[in-house]
């Protein structure tokens, strides 16, 4: 199972543009893309709260930036190297794959269905009003209810401390990533079970168990 922002897809470049598009119009300072990966991986609620002060009308703000994100996601998105590969290579192996993200879900959907066209990544679920998000595993859990797994059999691969907290929430090996928005030491720092650097690590991983 994928966080997907950090880990599967650098979408910075998108997250960055929907949201100083809505600085600009607030009259607020643009940030850089370092600057938001330092904020990203607890929703776009949350991103939202750390970005606009309590004066500002933060409900009309976040359904601005669902629809800006929307519309940047794609552009603003590409692979991380290595990462086509990993996928193919765990497609032949018929291990199921899935996304659990804090990405909106329609947004979540609309980009999966655009990148993943070559591998049967399913389910793909995102953050949806009344539900819980990272770091609860509830619907992670529920994702591997529909495999048949038990939590402790399956792989929960992210680049911030939010993603290992959930692995962790759901009994799942926790294995950090360091080529996405965060560094090593907050992911030792969450309690990541293993940390690996490129995707093909990830692939050794599940080849050799």
């Amino acid at each position: 199972m994928f966080d997907l922002d950090g880990t599967l897809l650098n979408t910075i470049g998108g997250i960055t543009r929907a949201m100083n598009s809505l600085t600009k119009v607030y009259g607020l300072s643009e940030k850089s893309e370092r600057e938001y990966a330092a904020l990203v991986g607890q929703g776009a609620k949350k991103l939202v709260e750390d970005i606009f002060p309590p004066e500002y009308n933060r409900d009309q703000i976040l359904t601005a930036y669902k629809s800006a994100l929307n519309a940047c996601s794609i552009g603003g998105t590409s692979f991380y190297p290595g990462i086509p590969e990993m996928l193919t290579c765990l497609n032949q192996l018929n291990l199921p794959m899935a996304v659990y993200t804090n990405k909106p879900q329609d947004t979540a959907e609309e980009v999966c269905s655009h990148f993943f066209t070559q591998w049967k990544l399913s389910p793909v679920r995102g953050q949806v009003e009344g539900l819980a998000q990272k770091p609860d595993a509830g619907q992670a859990l529920e994702i591997i209810r529909e495999w048949g797994i038990k939590p402790e059999e399956c792989l929960y691969l992210g680049d911030t401390a939010t993603d290992i907290q959930t692995a962790r929430n759901g009994g799942f090996l926790a294995v950090g990533c360091t080529w996405g928005f965060r560094d090593r030491n907050e992911l030792e720092k969450a309690g990541a079970d293993i940390i690996v650097d490129s995707p093909g690590e990830v692939t050794a991983l599940l080849t050799e168990s």
